[in-house]
């Protein structure tokens, strides 16, 4: 259910508020733009997890999901650096970042938030 994903996203906002300080504006949210990524990031893991779910003949092959799976998809996300410090630093591994559906999804909550500074304009909305 995207709405209780919006919502607990949102709720995060006044820690970063508190961790960032001035870093952060809040004025310069794009908020129509936040609100869109986080919905698309909510039905992508619904869906992605209703079908590795429906895929995992038992519950003690979950660590193999993790390791195979979701794990290089969380390394590969963009979660950590930004995809133009990476392009920057390791061309190469950037270009792995944009087969990663992640990546586009933390570069467009990373816009919203902060701003277009140096997130790629293929994220712009």
């Amino acid at each position: 259910m995207p709405g209780i994903g919006i919502i607990m996203g949102m709720l995060l906002l006044p820690l970063a508020k508190v961790i960032l300080g001035a870093q952060f504006v809040l004025a310069n949210v794009s908020w129509v733009s936040l609100i869109a990524f986080l919905t698309l990031i909510n039905l992508v893991c619904a869906t992605a997890t209703l079908m590795l779910s429906a895929l995992i003949p038992s519950m003690d092959k979950l660590d193999i999901l993790w390791v195979r799976f979701i794990f290089p998809l969380w390394i590969s996300g963009g979660f950590q650096f930004s995809w133009l410090s990476v392009h920057t630093t390791i061309p190469w591994l950037s270009y792995v970042m944009l087969a990663n559906p992640i990546t586009y999804t933390t570069e467009g909550v990373r816009a919203a938030l902060l701003g277009q500074g140096d997130t790629p304009p293929f994220v712009a909305l």
